[in-house]
């Protein structure tokens, strides 16, 4: 989930409505916003699963008073995910999306959650032990190896990327090694037939793509993927990922207003949007 000067906004605007309805929480995200102090703390998510979540980092703010954030990307997993399928939560971060795709998929199905930051894998493993889901501390991209990759620490996790993330000149990080993998390298060693992919990795989604080429073509996987180019420092742009995917005849959808539409013309709508890669007609 991108921290844009529109997000931020919308959060502060939900904390003032939630209030008088839950002091102790609202009040409990403002100190940590303030002080940038870390704090463990379970979040009761609006699937009735409990996940753990680091505070003041955006998404762990949404997680822990609404239990949920980006309602459009559990939207596109309630189309399209069924009991018995694969899926990668590409970009897991604590695994709150990861958890809405262990509900769909089912006892039959399977979800392997990639997050490659040690301090952000450690909350991820530790609620994917508890749901009985598989979690590997690894980036996705389009080489395996080793790489440098930004870590904004506890306020901006969500941040955290192997490119340049968007509004990159407002953020103060460090760069830590991570091991890296293909989707291609690493379904071709297990033997997975992969059935949706969920890819939100802050600027990097083109090279997750480009690392899985055999794959999509092969296996034609839906993939749920945040794009934008608002505030991109440097990288591939949003009408690249969409040419790399139109290539093996992928559709694409969005919701705007909770209205759920293919994308005929041009790019999505707003400057940052999730949408949906399909081979399917909606």
């Amino acid at each position: 989930m991108r921290s844009t000067p529109e997000t931020r906004i919308k959060l502060s605007r939900y904390m003032r409505q939630e209030f008088k309805r839950q002091p102790l929480k609202v009040c409990n995200v403002l100190f940590h916003q303030w002080t940038n102090i870390p704090s463990l703390e379970q979040a009761t998510l609006t699937n009735g699963y409990k996940a753990w979540v680091v505070l003041p980092d955006l998404v762990a703010n949404w997680a822990y008073l609404r239990g949920d954030f980006e309602l459009e990307v559990t939207d596109f997993i309630d189309t399209v995910a069924a009991p018995g399928m694969l899926a990668l939560d590409i970009g897991a971060q604590f695994g709150v999306k990861s958890a809405f795709l262990h509900e769909a998929v089912g006892e039959n199905g399977k979800v392997i959650a990639f997050e490659p930051i040690p301090s952000t894998f450690k909350v991820l493993d530790k609620n994917a032990q508890n749901w009985g889901m598989a979690a590997y501390m690894l980036a996705l991209s389009n080489s395996s190896g080793t790489r440098e990759m930004w870590d904004y620490g506890p306020r901006n996790a969500g941040q955290n990327t192997l490119k340049n993330p968007h509004y990159s000149h407002t953020l103060k990080g460090k760069t830590v090694p991570v091991e890296t993998t293909t989707i291609d390298k690493f379904v071709q060693e297990r033997d997975l037939k992969t059935d949706l992919w969920k890819v939100d990795v802050e600027n990097a989604e083109y090279e997750v793509l480009v690392g899985g080429k055999q794959t999509i073509a092969s296996q034609k996987p839906e993939i749920i993927m945040e794009v934008g180019d608002a505030g991109r420092a440097s990288g591939e742009k949003t009408k690249d990922l969409l040419a790399l995917l139109s290539e093996q005849g992928y559709q694409f959808y969005e919701i705007v207003k909770g209205v759920f539409g293919s994308i005929r013309d041009g790019l999505p709508s707003p400057k940052t949007s999730n949408i949906l890669a399909s081979q399917k007609h909606f």
